[in-house]
């Protein structure tokens, strides 16, 4: 039978729509194959954000109890560093855990800010006890108890800034934006049958591509650009204000809805207190396929002083952990 061109051409438009339809089907097949294997495998959100954090004095108690990696830069670490520490970067964590002996995983960036990457990517790993060490090496010493004050990263950059945004900062009660449940993305466009595969996949995409951060001037002159998650309970909300048109979903996970409440198709924001937090939720939802950035310093970056909790200064570290005489040079 001979093909007309018109039939070539209707031939052809039918084959895109196959084609076309076939590959969404193998993109949400993929999400969903992750999504599963997550929950069944206790590694939901909530699973990630249970016990995930410890403090420097904490550490400093019982130090023999730690395997601590830090993750700030080579020159840093040689610099001086946490007594048996052992340095590792975004590519080299995964062979660098692997010889904890059995201990718990502690990491540790420069503000705990960073090392939310990592602490996402060991605990979907197989290393589901690790923590990461709240305010970073920052925590280790202030100088206000015989500690080195070039460790300290926070104290000179906290910040009142979103005081001066009264229209973009909102100081009185308001009802968060309004939640819409969406599809999750797609993060993949190959056929992975096997969800522990995806996992690994998806986790090596984070070690190397890493997520965004999002400044704060940024966010109070274009905050329509984004979709914006505070992540506070109903009582921080109102004591202390919010972004105005902000979300507030407490509740993250994929078995409980919340990270549905997400837009795929936004650039996704998530703020909390100090940006560790969220930096975790960002890291996780990075793994998911999500455009996710961290509002870097938090609170902590938008209204310091005011903040009654969950704030830096000088003495939210260890006395005198880093003490001449307790840490190491090399």
């Amino acid at each position: 039978m001979k093909l007309t061109k018109w039939m070539v051409l209707l031939l052809s438009v039918s084959m895109m729509f196959f084609m076309f339809g076939c590959e969404d089907e193998k993109e949400a097949k993929d999400l969903t194959t992750l999504t599963e294997y997550l929950v069944e495998k206790n590694l939901d959100l909530p699973d990630i954000l249970d016990g995930w954090i410890i403090t420097a004095s904490a550490v400093h108690e019982s130090l023999d109890d730690y395997y601590v990696i830090d993750t700030r830069s080579q020159e840093a670490y040689d610099a001086g560093h946490v007594p048996g520490a052992v340095f590792a970067d975004a590519s080299t964590i995964l062979d660098v855990a692997a010889n904890n002996g059995g201990k718990t995983i502690v990491v540790h960036c420069y503000k705990g800010i960073g090392a939310c990457k990592v602490l996402v990517a060991l605990r979907l790993s197989g290393y589901p006890t690790a923590k990461s060490m709240k305010f970073g090496m920052s925590a280790w010493g202030p100088s206000d108890a015989g500690g080195d004050a070039a460790y300290d990263k926070w104290t000179g950059s906290v910040s009142d800034i979103a005081l001066d945004y009264p229209s973009d900062w909102l100081i009185t009660a308001s009802t968060p934006a309004t939640d819409v449940e969406y599809d999750y993305p797609a993060v993949s466009n190959e056929e992975v049958e096997d969800g522990a595969t995806l996992l690994a996949e998806r986790v090596q995409y984070l070690l190397t591509e890493g997520y965004g951060y999002a400044s704060a001037p940024s966010i109070l002159t274009d905050r329509e650009q984004y979709f914006i998650n505070n992540k506070w309970d109903e009582d921080s909300w109102n004591h202390y204000g919010h972004i105005a048109g902000a979300h507030r979903i407490n509740d993250l996970g994929i078995e409980n809805g919340g990270i549905s409440l997400y837009d795929p198709d936004a650039t996704c924001v998530t703020y909390c207190w100090t940006s560790q937090t969220s930096g975790v939720v960002t890291a996780y939802l990075t793994v998911l396929g999500y455009d996710a950035q961290s509002l870097i310093k938090g609170a902590n970056g938008l209204i310091w002083t005011n903040l009654e909790s969950h704030k830096w200064d000088a003495t939210n570290g260890t006395p005198g952990a880093n003490a001449p005489g307790d840490y190491e040079l090399e």
